[in-house]
């Protein structure tokens, strides 16, 4: 359930000849190495970014525990203070979970990963079948506008479609489906960092002169929007990567073929 790849090997070609590397030519090793450290990076980026929002909703869970139990002064007011500070800390787990699986594991995981894997996905599941389900109640007692109780009903609802789907196909040991339905289940896990970034945006617009848009109105698209360019996004990735992995096979195959041809011939 990762994004990282494994770079295929490159059939017939050599690494890069020292004139080749003067010359500033790079050989199909050196674009492998290349290709493997950006995504390292941009695996890092991704916990990193996760790391982040899963610790802020950890102190978000914190504070509300504290002021339930009584022990700090009341903080403001939360939809189902109880079942808030669970669906906050099993979210928080969930997607930290998921992006070390897509951002630092291979994909497949190497022998030494695979126990890493099993566990990080094992507890990835249960921890967003927890979320979504206390989702329902949690954003039945939220004061909100009917249609942003939709959108958070609709992102509840297909976050735990996606999660259980992908745990049907790797329970019936279909590795590639299972890759790719964590994949979109991981885009609805990553809603509580979008929806972030999406709030203050349409809050900005809601609160400009034009009055085409009203708070309510904004708040319920920042939270559509919140999940549905996630999925868009890893619908997107998930096309490119089928695209590319074919475009490797033909090549494989094309190479293969010139050389069983060759070898006829002689």
């Amino acid at each position: 359930m990762s994004i990282r790849k494994n770079s295929a090997p490159v059939v017939g070609a050599e690494p890069a000849s020292i004139s080749g590397h003067a010359s500033g030519a790079r050989g199909p090793s050196e674009r492998s190495e290349h290709r493997i450290s950006w995504r390292r990076g941009l695996g890092w980026l991704l916990v990193g970014v996760s790391g982040f929002y899963a610790l802020f909703a950890l102190a978000i869970a914190g504070q509300t525990g504290a002021a339930v139990a009584g022990l700090t002064e009341p903080q403001p007011a939360r939809a189902a203070p109880p079942l808030f500070v669970v669906h906050a800390v099993t979210g928080a787990v969930a997607l930290f979970a998921a992006s070390v699986q897509l951002g630092l594991l291979a994909t497949p995981p190497r022998p030494s990963q695979r126990r890493w894997h099993r566990g990080l996905g094992i507890t990835y599941v249960v921890a967003a079948i927890v979320t979504s389900v206390l989702s329902l109640p949690v954003i039945a007692a939220f004061d909100v506008g009917g249609w942003a109780k939709a959108a958070f009903l609709g992102e509840a609802a297909l976050w735990l479609a996606t999660t259980g789907i992908a745990y049907w196909h790797i329970r019936a040991r279909r590795v590639a489906r299972h890759r790719e339905w964590m994949l979109r289940s991981f885009a609805f896990a990553a809603f509580f960092i979008t929806f972030s970034l999406w709030d203050p945006l349409l809050a900005l617009a809601a609160r400009a002169q034009t009055g085409a848009l009203r708070p309510e109105t904004g708040f319920a698209v920042a939270v559509l929007l919140g999940w549905l360019v996630n999925v868009v996004i890893a619908e997107v990735w998930l096309r490119w990567s089928r695209r590319r992995s074919a475009e490797r096979t033909d090549g494989v195959d094309d190479v293969l073929g010139d050389g069983q041809a060759g070898g006829r011939r002689r």
